[in-house]
């Protein structure tokens, strides 16, 4: 059941984000569009598919319910950030949108897919080669937008909390506000990482003293 759902999910997301984009800029080629055009608006479908998608989705019980869990492991985030105790009353006064989400390097993705692919990649008067071309270079468009969220997550200029904005903003799709018992679960989650974190950290220790005791 989990392998037909990962294929459906894989053979979805290859329909929604890159086969129905490449026919309607195939569709605006043959318009007498222009790249600059047909990118354009083929990654401006394809930002529409997505927060289409998302609000579907909100409509699900349990996807509704899967938001509250995000936004409760923002605020549980936010609240370690400020080196403060991890209790659901400390965590519950931050917000749940926070500059480092996937939403909002979804976002990011998109828009520098649109950018790249208006460089490379194209050729307008054959499909299969621009499907394929996109396909092959969306490792390329993750790294660059990871790096670029990144850089954006941890600057305090206000261009960057402009660009920042609208991933920002595109949260409000994907997370709700939590209650206790779900701050509670992100806190426990949260938790266990920070457990685990300290451990290595002490493995760490122990093998550079092992080491330094036998090279004495």
């Amino acid at each position: 059941v989990m392998g037909v759902a990962v294929l459906l999910a894989v053979v979805l997301s290859v329909g929604l984000f890159f086969l129905i984009p490449a026919v309607f800029a195939q569709w605006l080629k043959g318009l007498g569009m222009g790249r600059v055009g047909v990118n354009l608006l083929s990654g401006v479908l394809r930002i529409l598919i997505l927060m289409g998608y998302m609000i579907f989705c909100a409509f699900v019980p349990d996807v509704r319910r899967t938001f509250q869990y995000h936004g409760a492991e923002h605020k549980t985030v936010y609240n370690h950030e400020a080196d403060l105790p991890l209790t659901p009353e400390n965590a519950d006064k931050y917000t749940t949108l926070h500059p480092r989400c996937g939403t909002s390097f979804l976002l990011i993705v998109f828009v520098i897919s649109i950018l790249l692919f208006t460089v490379v990649g194209y050729n307008g008067d054959v499909f299969l080669w621009r499907f394929l071309s996109h396909l092959a270079l969306l490792p390329v468009v993750a790294g660059v937008s990871y790096e670029v969220l990144k850089g954006l997550a941890h600057s305090e200029r206000r261009l960057a909390h402009a660009l920042r904005w609208p991933g920002m903003q595109m949260q409000y799709l994907t997370t709700n506000e939590p209650d206790d018992g779900q701050i509670g679960c992100a806190i426990a989650a949260m938790e266990r990482v920070l457990e685990r974190e300290r451990a290595e950290e002490k493995r760490a220790v122990a093998g550079a003293s092992g080491r330094a005791s036998a090279a004495a």
